[in-house]
């Protein structure tokens, strides 16, 4: 399956249907840390949401 990454600023955001599809699903709530996350790791999906989510892929 593949290694994913979610973003979402509420900390309360349930991400579980992704990962009970069996995808490898790191979930986070720092825009930062989402980041530096995907800068050194292998990401085959990003769900980003919100403004901040649009910022990130412009980096």
């Amino acid at each position: 399956m593949a290694q994913m990454i979610a973003y979402d600023s509420d900390p309360d955001m349930n991400w579980d249907v992704v990962s009970s599809l069996g995808h490898d699903v790191t979930f986070f709530n720092d825009s930062g840390e989402t980041i530096d996350f995907a800068q050194e790791n292998k990401v085959d999906i990003a769900l980003l949401s919100g403004s901040d989510g649009t910022d990130m892929i412009k980096i």
